[in-house]
């Protein structure tokens, strides 16, 4: 799993993103795109996440396939 994490190739879909700067799902969203890699955030509520278009989490069941990584966040309630 942790291979498949690392190439940069790779769609990451993030649950959980958020605008807000001082939530995780921010500051893991805005590191991973710092560093280069392909991320979708996925929330229910906003359209983009600090400039990236959103997708929601129905879309992104609807659409399921091997082609990402989901991440889903628990640190948050």
């Amino acid at each position: 799993m942790l291979d498949t994490l690392k190439n940069k190739k790779n769609l990451i879909a993030l649950v959980g993103a958020s605008n807000d700067p001082k939530k995780y799902g921010n500051k893991i969203l805005l590191d991973l795109i710092s560093k280069g890699y392909n991320v979708a955030p996925v929330n229910n509520q906003e359209e983009m996440i600090s400039g990236v278009k959103s997708v929601s989490y129905t879309h992104l069941r609807a659409h399921e396939t091997d082609s990402y990584i989901v991440c889903r966040l628990l640190l948050e309630k």
